[in-house]
Parts: structure tokens; C-alpha cells; sequence
């Protein structure tokens, strides 16, 4: 559905046949739906921390991405399978949440991943360890916006035989 020219910059996109996601985090894209040859005639410039839903037809407007959730607690639950939950700030303008935990820095190793439409996303089945943590929230187009990351020591409660 359309072009995408990279500028050094650190990008995400999304396609399916209906529509591309694009959401610049460092940097700035140009995107244009001319296919084939690179033209500047109906690019659009997208800059850091705004993003672009790119459809085949319509205006090109990139908006803001939201900013990243701040996480404001975290607790458990006792029994067989233990349940972390995280809880992160309301966004205004969030239609969900995503929260990703991996066991290390890049995030190649990502143990779980829960999407909420509400400020809190819940986990089970984690050993206790020290894990990273990103978060990031969605608009009502479907945008991803910037990510946190936090490193958590989870140590999941225990219930006790008498």
C-alpha cells in the first residue's frame, strides 16, 4: 500500500492486505504510496514518537504516539501456579496495554506477553528471577506508542504446609 524510505532511524511497521502500521520511536521515515520508484511528490514525513496508519486510499496524517506506560506496582498471588500482576498508570487515549517479559535486555528471550484493555496485566507460571519488563500502550487506530522497560525481581509467593 505504499513506500517506506529509512533515514537512520529506529522504526516499527505492521502490514496485513488492508493496511500499514508505522511508528517511528528515533529518527524520521518518509512514506509514500507511489510503488516502484523513490519520488517526493506525496511523501510524507514522519518523525520521532508519531506514527502513520498508511491505507490505500485517504490522507496521510502522522499523530503522536503515546507516551509509555509508567508501571506503579506489582503483586501475587499464592497456590499452585502463581499469578504476578503489574500495574501501570492510565494513559490517557490508551485503547489497550501490552506488557512483554523476557530474561534479557534486547528482548530475544521473551518468557510471556499479555495484552489488557485495562492497566493491569497478569501472569502465571514465572519462576523467581529478575526479568525485563517492556510496556507500551495502543490507540484507537492501532498504534503502538513508546515502550518502558523496567528490570523487576519477581519472587512469587509461596503458600505454606503446616
Amino acid at each position: 500500500v505504499g513506500v517506506l524510505g529509512v533515514r537512520g532511524t529506529h522504526f516499527r511497521v505492521r502490514n496485513d492486505d488492508e493496511q500499514s502500521v508505522l511508528e517511528v520511536l528515533d529518527g524520521e521515515v518518509a512514506a509514500n504510496r507511489e510503488q516502484g520508484k523513490p519520488t517526493t511528490e506525496g511523501e510524507v514525513k514522519v518523525d520521532a514518537r508519531h506514527g502513520l496508519l498508511l491505507k490505500k486510499q485517504g490522507d496521510l496524517k502522522p499523530v503522536e504516539l503515546l507516551a509509555a506506560p509508567q508501571l506503579i506496582g506489582q503483586d501475587g498471588q499464592k497456590g499452585d501456579a502463581p499469578v504476578w500482576s503489574l500495574y501501570v498508570r492510565p494513559v490517557p487515549g490508551a485503547q489497550r496495554y501490552r506488557a512483554q517479559v523476557a530474561t534479557d535486555k534486547a528482548f530475544m528471550n521473551i518468557k510471556q506477553q499479555n495484552f489488557s484493555s485495562a492497566p493491569k496485566m497478569s501472569f502465571t507460571g514465572l519462576k523467581a528471577s529478575f526479568y525485563h519488563v517492556r510496556l507500551s500502550a495502543y490507540d484507537e487506530q492501532g498504534l503502538e506508542g513508546e515502550t518502558g522497560v523496567y528490570d523487576i525481581f519477581y519472587y512469587p509467593p509461596t503458600t505454606q504446609v503446616r
